[in-house]
């Protein structure tokens, strides 16, 4: 949002720093409140989901946008919005202003090197927590932020994996892109994007495209 990546999200991902201190009901009615009582939003149903700290907010609103497209469809915006608690002590939080033409707020957020040190911990762990697919948002994430030239949080990141140094990285990286499946990226990525052809040839060219910034 703030660095104009050029995708879709999925959800909300906040962290927050004192478990002792975040409490999910209270955040939950925080939020009820500010589209209550400020939005002037009555509409709004919110729903936590399980022992996780995820939280679903249903907007009955796409018929009024004219997102409808049947009487068959939903009608519901679901937003969800998954909170944790910040892991480590090396990142750095910044600032931000967001504008729009008819709206602006701020957000505390990490820096752009802590997010490329999150977005690597992310690729390197996904399957050790079980997950059976990879999230092709973040190897578009991976090209994203080597095209940009960003250097991830080394300290940061040794908090969240266990890396050694840069060279033992690129190499999990290297061979993480040689192993993946094109396909599944090319699926994964097609939702969050509006130009499909892009895709397209953004899937062929994936490992031409990283594996050349990933030089050992």
């Amino acid at each position: 949002m703030f660095f104009d990546l050029p995708r879709v999200s999925e959800d909300l991902d906040l962290d927050f720093i004192n478990k002792q201190s975040f409490r999910l009901k209270d955040f939950l009615c925080d939020l009820e409140k500010y589209f209550w009582s400020i939005l002037q939003y009555k509409d709004l149903e919110s729903k936590p989901s399980g022992k996780k700290n995820i939280i679903y907010l249903k907007f009955p609103i796409l018929d009024k946008l004219g997102l409808a497209k049947s009487k068959e469809k939903t009608r519901i915006l679901f937003l969800r919005i998954d909170l944790a608690q910040a892991v480590g002590k090396k990142y750095k939080t910044e600032i931000s202003l967001k504008s729009t033409s008819d709206f602006s707020f701020l957000v505390k957020r990490y820096s752009i090197e802590d997010l490329f040190a999150g977005k690597i911990a992310a690729i390197i762990q996904r399957a050790s927590l079980g997950e059976p697919r990879i999230k092709g948002r973040d190897y578009f994430d991976l090209a994203w932020f080597l095209e940009k030239k960003i250097k991830p949080n080394f300290g940061y990141l040794k908090e969240i994996v266990p890396i050694k140094n840069e060279k033992e990285l690129k190499e999990i990286l290297r061979k993480k892109v040689k192993n993946l499946d094109l396909e599944i990226l090319k699926a994964d990525l097609m939702p969050l994007f509006k130009d499909e052809n892009f895709v397209k040839d953004f899937t062929a060219n994936y490992r031409k495209l990283v594996l050349g910034q990933l030089v050992l």
